[in-house]
């Protein structure tokens, strides 16, 4: 996970599927398939003319021709066809082409005043905008492979990049079900984008709608009502002063608790204390299992528990007991404080 308190949506590392390619008139597209529900991750690969002649494995998707389109085309296009484009801001000093398959996928490349709209073989910054269904779980769990390196995003959002590609990078925001895909020659450029924020819908493009309840801010009482009336258990940090408590269902089980200071709305993008709880079959062997990753490190908990963090996420610690299909995220802004808390008798269930 990156430093959202949510990213584990499934803590097991998923299994890589085959490669593929797609292909558009005069260009070619890489897939890297992922995970078991076969999500295609688009990545933009530097390729010559004439290709055509190539080995697929099946039938693409049809693709329009690029056209180049200003700042003010792309808000149009995005308020039209009803769902989000995602680009990388107003370069004005760029023009932009603009690329759709027929399967709804979109492509926004920045290229130089003088350049070709086309023009393939020369590498530039491109972001891709594809539907995904439950894109933020799918790309949490897609984090979880080996090789993926996550990147902190921002709240709400999960990112990463593979050590074999790492000029291409795959966000997601929570409540969207579009995946996004970042590419730049820079490796580094690309990160940036993400690491900045830089990566946001078109003006115009609609807003999400989440798949969570709207959060609600309750008090103490009020958080130990809602958890005497869940189904599953929810786990939190205990009571502290002068905060309030922001509960958040989503529909396939998982609840967060998030300590607001007072005076702070619900829904705030500013990044607080977390607890996560989530339903996980056998959630202590698939725990340890999304820890076999060579950038995790364990933390000593007691109960016969295990605990760990990604070392490129040490805020947020994942977490299971022997017996219970729930697994447990703890978040803080600080990752000293985070393990800290995750390893301490403070986190128990809400009673």
């Amino acid at each position: 996970m990156t430093e959202e308190p949510d990213d584990t949506t499934s803590p097991a590392a998923p299994s890589r599927g085959k490669s593929f390619d797609l292909r558009r008139p005069q260009a070619r597209l890489g897939a890297v398939v992922a995970i078991a529900l076969l999500v295609g991750f688009v990545v933009w690969l530097v390729v010559r003319r004439g290709d055509s002649d190539s080995e697929t494995s099946g039938p693409a998707p049809a693709a329009a021709k690029p056209v180049l389109v200003s700042g003010s085309a792309l808000q149009t296009i995005a308020s039209a066809v009803n769902r989000p484009i995602y680009w990388a801001g107003a370069k004005p000093s760029l023009k932009y082409e603009l690329t759709k398959t027929s399967d709804g996928r979109v492509w926004i490349r920045y290229l130089p005043p003088d350049e070709e709209i086309g023009e393939e073989e020369t590498p530039y910054l491109t972001v891709g905008t594809y539907p995904v269904a439950d894109a933020y779980a799918v790309t949490s769990s897609a984090a979880r492979n080996d090789g993926a390196v996550r990147l902190a995003a921002g709240d709400g959002a999960v990112a990463f990049y593979t050590k074999e590609r790492p000029t291409n990078v795959y966000v997601a925001f929570r409540g969207s079900e579009y995946q996004v895909e970042v590419f730049d020659p820079s490796a580094d450029a690309a990160q940036q984008l993400v690491r900045r924020r830089q990566i946001k819908p078109v003006a115009g493009s609609p807003k999400p709608t989440s798949p969570a309840t709207t959060p609600t801010l309750v008090t103490e009482a009020g958080l130990k009502r809602v958890a005497a009336a869940a189904t599953a258990p929810v786990y939190w940090l205990g009571p502290e002063p002068n905060v309030r408590y922001e509960v958040t269902h989503v529909p396939d089980g998982r609840i967060y608790v998030r300590y607001l200071p007072v005076g702070v709305a619900a829904g705030s993008s500013t990044q607080y204390r977390t607890v996560g709880t989530y339903p996980v079959k056998n959630a202590l062997a698939a725990t340890k299992a999304a820890a076999t990753g060579g950038d995790t490190e364990t933390l000593e908990i007691g109960g016969g528990g295990f605990a760990f963090y990604s070392t490129s996420s040490p805020t947020n610690v994942h977490l299971a007991y022997p017996g219970i299909d729930y697994q447990i995220e703890v978040f803080d802004p600080s990752a000293e404080r985070a393990h800290e808390l995750a390893t301490s008798s403070r986190l128990t269930t809400v009673r």
